[in-house]
């Protein structure tokens, strides 16, 4: 009888520290993003319009749905550093 009631707040201790220790994992770990370039409304491109492609130089390419010099949209390239 005595084990079991040390089994409990045993099992809870190491519960909670393995909870805590997966949850600080994945906030110390999350990937950090910038911003590179926001599309406006203007003729640098308004609005991703479909998804994006990558080469195997890592350069990724992508379309636009508004802006260029007809207002049709545009492609645009990001290239590794």
């Amino acid at each position: 009888m005595r084990l079991r009631q040390l089994a409990h707040p045993l099992a809870t201790a190491i519960a909670f520290l393995v909870l805590t220790a997966a949850l600080t994992t994945t906030v110390w770990g999350a990937p950090k993003y910038e911003v590179l370039h926001a599309f406006g409304a203007s003729k640098d491109g308004a609005g991703l319009y479909s998804g994006l492609a990558l080469d195997r130089q890592g350069n990724v390419y992508g379309t636009t749905s508004g802006g260029g010099p007809y207002g049709y949209g545009t492609v645009f390239q990001l290239t590794p550093q």
